[in-house]
């Protein structure tokens, strides 16, 4: 198993998955991990204490007329052993998953103890076991193991702790912490121990919150499975968001399981391929301790084979300098003549607006923006060839709103609405000259809904997704055709009668269950009920409040369908916010059946219909799970008055 690194293939790393003396369960794990889509998978074998303690009991020897004589109590310590890495044969997985996404298989070895004593450092450094494993992680006992690994540490890739563990001095340190990971180490979080109970997932996210506030965004950290179950094992974009419990932000998420976990394996690769280096530095860019050897370098200078080498070495670097000053000063005639060209064409425009009858600025008000356009790409080309910072420029195209509001919806309007849908309106008109994805067409509903948008990121998605609905609805629309196109060609024909008959049968049965179902309801109890607080709905954007109300229509249907229907209400429902008010026309219309028995939308407070004490408040920021649910009144009583 030795170390081969790719580049560009690498994705995801799964850096901890621990092997138990169970070659089974560890193989199933390893294809779990393969399908979830990890391609380099590290099988860690943890010995746990380096020495471990070791006391012989008292031997009696005992003779016939003779009291027994005491033999010494030998105490003291032995090396743990270190076995051999695993071997996993690559040859039993099914790897074409990655083939396809051009990826392969890389599977690494790693070598996990407890060291409490520089001793241990000592013999862990020296061990004659070590070179056969790929990578070496380390538990460190207190803050000096630290101190001594941030300074001889480098035969050591990754720092470990116990996840769980309410003793870990050394976290808080980030002095040290951040001079191994200058040095080179990595840091691992694992996970395992938090999908356990809520105690550990408690300590879990406690101490890897503490790791990262001593370090920078998360740098020289990777987080991990530790799995020795195959339970215990997330997919890499599961894994990378399990960094936001940390307190890290989702779009540093990633590097946890990618580029941190790379920078750790072609560590451990540089270790066993790179034993030094030789840094050349010129005489005046000698650092200020080492400038008592400078002398020594005049005595050299003084043979004349090394001062010609000396010699040949400044020439080389005079004639680099003369190449950059020639470069910069190209540069600067470059930039030079790009300022003129940009100037002749304001002159021009300039020019253009005065005389009105001249042919060329008809040309260029026709072709305004295709000269713009062309214009701008020469111009970003060149600073691209000149190396200078340019964005790509913004190219103007024509104009794709075709719909525009209607004089209807525009007169239910106020003056202030109609001068805030106007400035929109030129918005919208701008965006469609430089958005590609731009709808085809916006009703009513939809400028009333950019007219809801507080800010300008709002519309511009609104926008996106309108094109994406249409780009849906297009999608749907083929499909369907192409279904009634096959049926067409493929079914057999049939009698009208017999069509008739099967879905009136269905329509009588459905109707027949909803029936019973309303019969039920109508016999409900008013307890025990769902309650669902909306106060919330007013703080929800106009995109986040439809599907909200899409999700409770989803829990009003799937409550109406059920056999035993519950009380189901929805209570501080603001009715005088006309988004919400929309919303509910729209999206709850199951409230206007005269067969809706179960649902109650009421703008008042749960706690005018309902005492306090009756109430069970479900939270996820509760103390207790709730593992179960049952409604008789012992269970009542029991669970009364919890908050």
């Amino acid at each position: 198993m030795s170390l081969s690194f790719v580049d560009d293939h690498f994705q995801f790393a799964e850096m901890n998955i621990r092997y138990t003396g169970n070659m089974e369960e560890t193989m199933a794990m390893v294809r779990r991990a393969v399908r979830m889509g990890y391609d380099c998978i590290v099988i860690n074998t943890d010995i746990g204490q380096m020495m471990q303690e070791s006391v012989n009991l008292v031997i009696f020897s005992c003779k016939s007329n003779e009291p027994p004589r005491k033999k010494k109590k030998k105490s003291g310590k032995e090396r743990n052993v270190i076995p051999d890495p695993v071997i996993i044969n690559c040859a039993e997985l099914d790897t074409s998953m990655l083939e396809a996404n051009g990826k392969r298989l890389r599977i690494f070895s790693r070598l996990t103890t407890t060291i409490s004593s520089s001793t241990e450092v000592h013999l862990l450094m020296h061990h004659s076991q070590l070179k056969k494993y790929d990578l070496i992680a380390v538990r460190p006992s207190d803050d000096q193991i630290l101190q001594t690994l941030s300074k001889k540490g480098d035969f050591v890739d990754i720092i470990t702790y116990e996840q769980a563990s309410t003793s870990v001095g050394w976290l808080n340190k980030s002095k040290i912490i951040q001079l191994c990971i200058n040095d080179g180490i990595t840091f691992e979080i694992t996970y395992a121990d938090a999908l356990k109970d809520s105690s550990q997932r408690r300590e879990v996210l406690t101490n890897g919150r503490q790791l990262l506030m001593s370090t920078k965004d998360g740098d020289g950290v990777v987080i991990a499975s530790g799995a020795e179950r195959m339970i215990d094992i997330r997919a890499p974009y599961d894994a990378a968001n399990i960094s936001v419990l940390f307190g890290i932000r989702p779009e540093f998420a990633r590097k946890f399981v990618a580029s941190n976990a790379k920078k750790a394996l072609l560590r451990a690769e540089s270790r066993k391929t790179l034993k030094g280096g030789v840094l050349v530095q010129t005489k005046e860019d000698l650092p200020k301790n080492l400038i008592v050897r400078l002398n020594v370098i005049e005595k050299i200078m003084r043979i004349p084979e090394f001062r010609a080498q000396l010699e040949i070495v400044t020439d080389e670097i005079e004639e680099k300098s003369k190449k950059d000053e020639i470069r910069e000063e190209t540069k600067k005639k470059l930039n030079v003549f790009v300022r003129v060209l940009n100037y002749v064409y304001t002159i021009m425009q300039c020019i253009l607006k005065k005389r009105e009858k001249n042919m060329w600025k008809k040309f260029l008000e026709f072709y305004r923006d295709s000269v713009r356009n062309v214009w701008r790409k020469v111009v970003w080309k060149l600073q691209k060839k000149l190396r200078i910072n340019a964005r790509w420029p913004v190219l103007w195209m024509e104009n794709k709103l075709k719909s525009l509001p209607s004089r209807q919806f525009i007169q239910t309007l106020n003056a202030s609405q109609q001068e805030q849908l106007s400035g929109i309106i030129t918005e919208v008109e701008l965006l469609s000259r430089c958005y590609n994805y731009f709808p085809e067409y916006l009703s009513d509903s939809d400028w009333k809904r950019l007219l809801q948008c507080e800010t300008q990121k709002q519309r511009f998605n609104y926008i996106k997704f309108c094109h994406q609905k249409e780009l849906k609805e297009l999608k749907y629309e083929t499909k369907r055709q192409l279904k009634v196109s096959e049926k067409l060609g493929t079914s057999k024909p049939t009698s009208g009668f017999a069509m008739l008959v099967g879905t009136t049968q269905r329509k009588r049965i459905a109707d027949q269950r909803r029936l019973m179902n309303h019969l039920h309801n109508l016999q409900l109890n008013p307890k025990p009920a769902l309650i669902v607080d909306c106060r919330f709905l007013n703080d929800l954007s106009s995109q986040a409040l439809s599907q909200t109300l899409i999700q409770l229509s989803y829990l009003a249907s799937e409550n109406r369908d059920r056999r035993r229907s519950w009380p189901l209400y929805f209570f501080n429902f603001d009715i005088k916010n006309e988004r919400i008010l929309e919303g509910r026309d729209r999206y709850l219309s199951l409230t206007n059946s005269p067969r809706n028995v179960s649902l109650t939308i009421s703008s008042s407070s749960y706690l005018n219909f309902f005492s306090p004490e009756e109430i069970i408040y479900l939270s996820p920021h509760a103390e207790f799970d709730l593992e179960e649910v049952c409604f008789k009144i012992e269970v009542q009583k029991k669970f009364k008055g919890f908050k």
